[in-house]
């Protein structure tokens, strides 16, 4: 098995589409300083699932994204993708059972996904509901040091709530402000005493950043949420509930506001 191609728009210095062909044996890729050659390792890594953005060489996420030139606009998007060659069948995977698989293969939606940009102010959008996945998750905004972190955590289940709640404690080092909504139930019962009002109190005693309990309906705490955004916030969405909601309401009460003062 090798590495047949990789295809890359918008990703670090390649504002352009391009695709590098590896045939079978060694290839090296040849430039002179600046040219890019180590943005295609980082493409690698990055397409792989590398979310460290250290490791990409980078000091915030924006960072793997084509910022623009002085004759160039700055890209959107990036995007990578790899090809890989298996026709030596050293991977001991049945074509077939594959196709099928990738067919049928939703994407990896919700996972550290860029809404949009408005004002200064970064939405991101992620599944992330374990604190494992929380951590991972936030760990993606190491780089954006220059940036006001603020997790909104939506809980997922009363009982994953019960059962993890020290661990949930734990999950948000590395953000500067918390705001936790209401349980998203999920068909489930309330459990007495398990709430977000009772663990935002825990998370503001466990933590030394502000942490805040909005109750209601992700529409209201985007309403109450909204006023208090500056330019350089880096809102990221938390939660598998209505939360995936929150960016696009955000948003909306942007329009809203510039279409009130036009």
């Amino acid at each position: 098995m090798y590495l047949k191609s990789i295809e890359i728009h918008g990703f670090k210095s390649f504002a352009n589409k391009i695709t590098f062909e590896f045939p079978p044996g060694i290839t090296g890729i040849v430039g002179p300083n600046g040219s890019g050659k180590s943005n295609v390792a980082d493409a690698v890594r990055w397409v792989l699932g590398e979310q460290k953005i250290k490791q990409l060489r980078g000091s915030k996420m924006e960072d793997v994204i084509f910022a623009g030139t002085s004759a160039r606009k700055p890209q959107s998007y990036a995007f990578v993708a790899i090809t890989l060659d298996n026709s030596d069948h050293k991977l001991n995977i049945d074509f077939d059972a594959m196709k099928k698989s990738l067919e049928n293969f939703a994407g990896a939606d919700r996972r550290f996904k860029f809404i949009g940009l408005s004002n200064g102010i970064s939405f991101f959008d992620d599944y992330a509901h374990h604190p494992t996945e929380i951590k991972a998750t936030l760990s993606s905004a190491e780089g954006m040091s220059d940036k006001h972190i603020i997790a909104v955590f939506q809980p997922h289940r009363y009982t994953r709530l019960k059962n993890l709640w020290n661990e949930f404690l734990d999950a948000f080092d590395g953000v500067d402000e918390v705001v936790v909504t209401d349980v998203y139930a999920a068909s489930e019962d309330v459990i007495d005493g398990v709430n977000s009002k009772n663990f935002a109190r825990d998370l503001s005693d466990h933590i030394s950043i502000p942490c805040k309990y909005i109750p209601g309906s992700i529409a209201e705490v985007a309403a109450k949420l909204y006023p208090a955004l500056e330019e350089n916030d880096v809102v990221i969405g938390l939660g598998a509930g209505t939360i995936t909601n929150l960016s696009k309401e955000l948003v909306s009460i942007k329009d809203e506001v510039c279409e009130i003062a036009h």
